[in-house]
């Protein structure tokens, strides 16, 4: 996965071709290639070499080949780095950022990403499908919300640690629990980071729709313990990306290992897992200080539907996709963050919630839009890096 791309205040963070270690493995772009011989002396001994064993010049025949046209059999031949940005523009074919009235009394506006399908014959014949809709909520709710900012800084000491850490890279925290080691998940890393670039994106996109104050700008009282970072507060990129990684892998796992069709004990442990440290990471952005819980809770509805669509992308998620409505108007402001962990197969089972005593689980609209299922077309890299990466959990139990 790359360094965590929600925090700008960390600039050199932002790019989606920064990878560190436990990522989409771009920054291996040295694993014997040409790059190793192209400085100082090197390359001058490598020139001599070639003059004094190179002889006459001999050209291929005729009848070479190129490689296969638009085929995923060429995918090893490309560098990571190349197989990154294709994904990454094959995931984002399509995409769309639309405003209307929200329905109901009160001025409100519902602001929506799409994607655009196309169809079978190539040519691109729009059919929405929506992957995700907000609605802003009202200034009191965030001003009740520092409440709880203010009590989570009590925690702040017990966190600081893995919070810093987690503004850097939050890969540590899912590949122990998932047992991702690099040289053994190299195709499970690139996939998974491709929808955790497409998370960041999209909740990027979102944020400045929603044009919400940082906690620190309410109160003097915050002082977060991290650099506040210089956008909107919903929704928490952290949050977004965190549950995007961990239902693209909840996907990913299911259909390597066959989770669903019979007794597999580490994928049913897995999900409550990878679900928990999703809901850890969100939290923690509130602890530092520098996060609402309602950010979390909007944050986790988008990574989970964008997670839910990278998987239908490539044909790994049963029915439709997308058209979650995350609606602010339904929440009073003392509803505290938290995420359910029971999970289906199928991936239908998810839940999760803005929680407190009073008022008991605070669904988000699911499947609203009762749109067409995202499809499959373009993909030819992704899909690839999908089948490699299902392949590397065959033998899982």
């Amino acid at each position: 996965m790359p360094r965590s791309t929600s925090h700008t205040s960390h600039t050199s963070h932002t790019s989606h071709t920064s990878h560190t270690s436990h990522t989409s493995h771009t920054s291996h772009t040295s694993h014997g290639s040409s790059d190793k011989v192209a400085s100082g002396s090197a390359a001058s001994a490598v020139l001599v070499t070639r003059d004094a064993i190179a002889g006459p010049y001999a050209p291929p025949p005729p009848s070479f080949r190129h490689y296969p046209e638009d085929s995923a059999d060429n995918l090893t031949l490309w560098a990571p780095e190349v197989r990154a940005r294709i994904a990454d523009f094959e995931l984002s074919q399509g995409l769309a950022f639309t405003s209307r009235p929200a329905p109901g009394a009160g001025g409100a506006t519902q602001y929506t990403l799409w994607r655009t399908e196309t169809g079978t014959t190539g040519t691109p014949a729009p059919v929405p499908a929506e992957i995700a809709s907000f609605v802003r909520p009202a200034p009191e709710v965030f001003a009740r919300q520092l409440d709880l900012v203010e009590a989570y800084a009590d925690l702040r000491s017990e966190r600081m640690n893995e919070t810093l850490v987690q503004t850097e890279t939050m890969a540590p925290f899912f590949a122990v629990i998932a047992d991702m080691h690099e040289s053994a998940r190299t195709w499970t890393w690139e996939f998974v980071s491709a929808g955790h670039r497409l998370a960041a994106q999209l909740a990027h996109r979102v944020k400045p729709a929603m044009a919400v104050r940082r906690p620190s700008t309410l109160s003097a009282h915050v002082q977060p313990f991290i650099a506040t970072p210089a956008h909107g507060s919903l929704p928490s990129g952290h949050a977004t990306e965190a549950h995007a990684v961990a239902t693209i892998l909840l996907g990913l796992i299911r259909a390597g290992t066959g989770w669903g069709t019979g007794p597999t004990h580490f994928a049913d442990t897995l999900a409550p897992q990878l679900l928990r440290v999703a809901s850890r990471i969100s939290v923690n952005r509130t602890v530092a200080g520098v996060h609402y819980p309602i950010d979390s809770a909007c944050g986790a509805m988008l990574g989970i539907a964008v997670g839910r669509m990278v998987l239908a992308r490539v044909g790994a998620l049963e029915g439709e996709a997308g058209g979650w409505l995350f609606d602010g108007r339904n929440y009073d402001g003392t509803q505290d963050f938290r995420i359910g962990t029971q999970v289906d197969a199928d991936l239908s089972g998810m839940t999760f919630g803005l929680v407190d005593a009073d008022h008991g689980q605070g669904a988000w609209q699911v499947g609203v839009s009762g749109g067409p299922a995202v499809g499959t077309e373009g993909v030819t890299v992704l899909r690839a890096l999908y089948e490699r990466a299902c392949a590397e959990w065959a033998h899982v139990a």
